[in-house]
């Protein structure tokens, strides 16, 4: 097998695409062998246009559900496109963006107005809280935050259909605005992973105090619920209110969430420890701090995941300030 983990029939057609990555079982996707990128919008993520299709009963194949090419895996090397065909791809692309967009903004006035998350807050039954206190996040700020929980959040993996009870976290912009709710599935099938974003919704950084913007001095951790035990340790116990406590919701940063953080002068990057110890190169760490600006960046490492350190009692605010001010420049 090569690097993605593509079927030999499927690489030698088209295993030099850039962007590939598996969907489920029997499905991966990139960008397209025709219309490549063209007109792709990168705050979505990388571009997942052309799916190709291996062992699901049908030949090896590859479809794009931007400009509509198909091919069999085994048929010849396509031709590129004539200028009047890339233009109509462009075209094509463009009204798709517009519609996507006017979807999504609506999907955001929705939620704005319905405010969905606030059912899942209302479920906090003591179980439901006992398990955000197990995760080191006291009641008051279950509620300040709006954290909830649902007993039955569909999901799916590799083309089936799941449900899982789930820990919910709505995310905010400044001002309160919501902007995404996140769930934490507490019993995913093995390899589903844990997290689940509202769909057709960009996933936005969390913010810890939706009172305050991203200007100034932030701190950047991995994951909301990092965020928000970091933030009750150095912050609201610890009194330490130089840094603002941000979540990334993974060990990378899309132009979207770079936005995001655009306002900010100077930002400490704390991730766990597998992104690596040094942003040189080409480790995990590396990559986020070439995206959020190499300029303003210091990097921070631990031993263990910094909630991990907090709730075993081997790292407090103070602490995790001396941490910080000891970092280095990236």
């Amino acid at each position: 097998m090569n690097g993605h983990d593509l079927p030999p029939p499927l690489a030698r057609r088209w295993g030099g695409l850039a962007h590939i990555r598996r969907r489920s079982r029997y499905e991966w996707s990139s960008e397209c062998p025709r219309c490549r990128d063209d007109g792709h919008d990168y705050r979505k993520g990388p571009p997942d246009r052309f799916h190709m299709h291996y062992g699901d009963g049908g030949s090896p194949r590859g479809a794009c559900r931007r400009c509509g090419y198909f091919s069999f895996a085994d048929e010849g090397v396509e031709d590129p496109p004539t200028p009047d065909e890339l233009a109509a791809y462009r075209l094509a692309a463009l009204k798709r963006k517009r519609s996507e967009e006017q979807a999504r903004q609506a999907l955001l006035s929705a939620l704005d107005r319905d405010r969905w998350y606030e059912k899942f807050a209302a479920n906090m039954d003591a179980d439901a809280r006992l398990l955000w206190q197990r995760a080191g996040v006291p009641d008051e700020l279950q509620v300040r935050l709006s954290l909830g929980y649902t007993d039955r959040k569909p999901y799916s993996y590799m083309d089936e259909l799941y449900y899982s009870p789930a820990l919910t976290i709505p995310h905010f912009g400044p001002g309160w605005k919501p902007l995404n709710v996140q769930y934490r599935l507490l019993d995913p099938v093995e390899g589903a992973g844990k997290y689940r974003p509202t769909a057709g919704l960009l996933m936005p950084v969390y913010l810890t105090d939706p009172d305050e913007d991203l200007s100034g001095e932030l701190l950047v951790v991995e994951g909301a619920k990092k965020a928000i035990v970091t933030y009750l340790t150095m912050v609201l116990q610890g009194n330490i209110t130089r840094w603002k406590v941000v979540g990334l919701p993974a060990k990378e940063v899309s132009p979207y969430q770079a936005e995001m953080l655009a306002p900010a002068s100077t930002i400490w990057v704390l991730l766990d420890p597998d992104a690596g110890e040094s942003p040189i190169g080409d480790s995990i760490l590396g990559k986020v701090v070439d995206t959020l600006g190499r300029e303003r960046c210091y990097t921070v490492c631990l031993p263990a995941k910094v909630d991990d350190m907090i709730m075993a009692g081997q790292l407090s605010g103070r602490q995790l300030m001396e941490r910080l001010l000891t970092a280095r420049k990236a």
